[in-house]
């Protein structure tokens, strides 16, 4: 072999040897995950505006209308047939979408005067994460 082909040959195996990284390079970061929606920062102002000219104060004899006086009203068991066995704030999302709320006729989000996608999502994440405080 000659020369420069040697040295070609050892370039290489030399090259296939070494990291891309060093020891002391560090791992990059990972993006920081934001925290969930909270009740009272997030999920009550929401509910405020959309639902309490109907949903709050005192409840009627089937307990539904005063559901949003507190965390604890907005988590108790929906009374609500068509949302048997979930809680009254699951609730929320699946009678807008179905157009049952707001009472009468409904109210698809996005529309005007009417809660966004957005704040519904919203919505959906505060309940993905276990309805914290």
């Amino acid at each position: 072999m000659h020369v420069r082909q040697l040295a070609a040959l050892a370039i290489a195996f030399a090259l296939m040897g070494c990291p891309t990284e060093g020891p002391g390079t560090p791992e990059p970061t990972p993006e920081p995950t934001p925290p969930p929606p909270g009740w009272a920062e997030d999920i009550q102002p929401l509910l405020a505006r959309y639902c309490a000219d109907c949903h709050t104060g005192a409840a009627t004899a089937g307990g539904e209308v005063g559901w949003l006086n507190s965390l604890e009203d907005v988590v108790a068991e929906a009374i609500a047939p068509e949302c048997e066995g979930e809680i009254r704030a699951a609730c929320v999302p699946m009678r807008i979408e179905n157009g049952d709320m707001p009472f009468p006729g409904g109210c698809l989000p996005g529309g005007l005067g009417c809660i966004t996608e957005d704040e519904l999502q919203l919505v959906y994440e505060w309940l993905d994460a276990g309805t914290p405080e």
